[in-house]
């Protein structure tokens, strides 16, 4: 499960030609945050579906 706690940073995926430009370190700034926000609440769903890992959420569920 380590591999799932990495974080999501998306500048070092743009090309270099757009590296330098301001908007595009603020866009890739604001993706990387909500899709580590989804990667969040994925992992929260997965946990779920096991008894020794599930939320409170996860055991009313079940």
């Amino acid at each position: 499960m380590d591999s799932l706690n990495r974080e999501i940073d998306l500048y070092p995926m743009l090309p270099p030609t757009v590296n330098d430009f301001e908007e595009f370190k603020e866009i890739t700034k604001s993706q990387s945050a909500e899709l580590n926000r989804i990667r969040i609440h994925l992992i929260g769903i997965f946990k779920d579906r096991f008894v020794l890992d599930a939320t409170e959420h996860g055991v009313r569920r079940w």
